[in-house]
């Protein structure tokens, strides 16, 4: 039980255990904007993505994402759209969230820049009559945990959210940022359990283009302002055919998280099919054991008054 309460505490609220303190956005390598909301239709085709994480499966409780994003270049207004909605639990804990935004895109025959924000909301669910104490008392439909932390029944909380992005592309280096916080609480109430903040994402990608090969190397850095995260993620993909690629999660002794292996396919006509499995490294790795799994779907086609040749939106390295 005490195990289970520390998985909880650790997404939900951000404890100081040196391990993975924040959660990293599942599959964004099949699509960027899953990690920066800016990136939204800079692949000049509409984009339909899905995935599922399940995170240290062994451990009862664990962590568990599935979510769904679609973005898509707006030739009318030189911009871009995007919505993502995500469902995730940890123990006694559930997220929901949809977030929705419009990015302006600006071209020149050098650089791309995209530039916007988005709106959202955030549900929190705190399922306190799961637990079990060895001091509660239980039984006859009494739920009596005898700590006044934990509460009892099932509360929620909801709040609206906003949020800036920005991205940048040049024939040489590209990246953004992400930056989101919660402004407005809905309903009443304020549970202690949950009390969305604000958090920032900066994404660094370097293309190289080879004869069969195109090889990306990304670096994610992601922070809450009070703990910090970082990732390093190198690809490899053949003739538009298969993708390899490595992962390694924490670059500091204290960020220090896992390292990992992801295998993606192209089935056809714009569908990608995307695997990720992860190893923990941390020092909690003795008591999570087992790995971690990605699974993500890709669709892409093409955009309302697009073209088969050219992009709506200019990318300067194609």
């Amino acid at each position: 039980m005490t195990l289970l309460m520390l998985t909880t505490l650790r997404f939900d609220q951000y404890s100081g255990l040196y391990a993975q303190d924040l959660t990293p956005d599942p599959m964004y390598s099949l699509d960027p904007y899953r990690a920066i909301p800016a990136y939204a239709g800079l692949a000049g085709r509409s984009v339909i993505s899905t995935a599922y994480r399940s995170q240290w499966e062994v451990l009862p409780g664990s962590p568990v994402v599935y979510n769904i994003y679609y973005n898509s270049p707006l030739r009318m207004t030189s911009g871009s759209f995007g919505i993502g909605a995500e469902l995730s639990r940890s123990g006694v804990h559930q997220l929901q969230r949809l977030m929705t935004g419009y990015h302006h895109v600006l071209q020149t025959g050098e650089y791309l820049l995209s530039a916007g924000g988005g709106l959202g909301i955030i549900n929190a669910i705190y399922q306190s009559d799961l637990i079990r104490t060895p001091e509660g008392e239980y039984g006859s439909g009494n739920v009596d945990h005898r700590d006044p932390i934990l509460g009892s029944g099932r509360f929620n909380n909801s709040q609206l959210c906003a949020g800036l992005s920005a991205y940048l592309q040049t024939r040489w280096l590209e990246g953004g940022f992400d930056y989101r916080f919660a402004f407005a609480k809905i309903g009443g109430g304020d549970p202690a359990f949950y009390r969305p903040g604000q958090y920032f994402k900066l994404m660094l990608m370097r293309n190289i283009a080879l004869e069969q090969w195109n090889v990306r190397a990304y670096f994610l850095d992601y922070t809450d302002l009070k703990v910090n995260q970082e990732e390093i993620l190198v690809q490899a993909r053949y003739r538009n055919q298969f993708e390899i690629g490595l992962l390694w999660r924490g670059l500091r002794n204290e960020s220090l998280d896992a390292a990992g292996g992801q295998f993606s396919f192209h089935l056809g006509r714009g569908v990608w099919l995307g695997y990720l499995a992860e190893w923990p490294l941390n020092v909690l790795k003795k008591q999570i054991g087992g790995i971690t799994q990605q699974f993500g779907l890709k669709f892409e086609f093409n955009a309302v008054g697009g073209s088969n040749k050219l992009p709506i939106i200019y990318n300067p390295r194609w």
